[in-house]
């Protein structure tokens, strides 16, 4: 609950990793969801993915009781 879609992207933009709010994605009607989307798409190393992935979590664990991905 601590992370909102706007502020998570913004830190994860401020850190070089693209995400997107889901505005582009809703239905008219449909009550926006707290979430982003991270698409895996461009040409890039196996490198640079883990560690974007890497930024990812660390940005989670600023926050320890926000998520359990055990």
């Amino acid at each position: 609950d601590y992370w909102q879609a706007d502020r998570l992207v913004r830190e994860l933009r401020n850190r070089q990793i693209a995400v997107t709010s889901p505005d582009p994605f809703l239905v008219g009607g449909t009550p926006r969801p707290n979430a982003v989307r991270l698409c895996l798409g461009a040409e890039t190393t196996d490198a640079a993915c883990k560690a974007a992935i890497e930024t990812i979590a660390g940005v989670f664990e600023q926050y320890p009781h926000v998520h359990d991905f055990t």
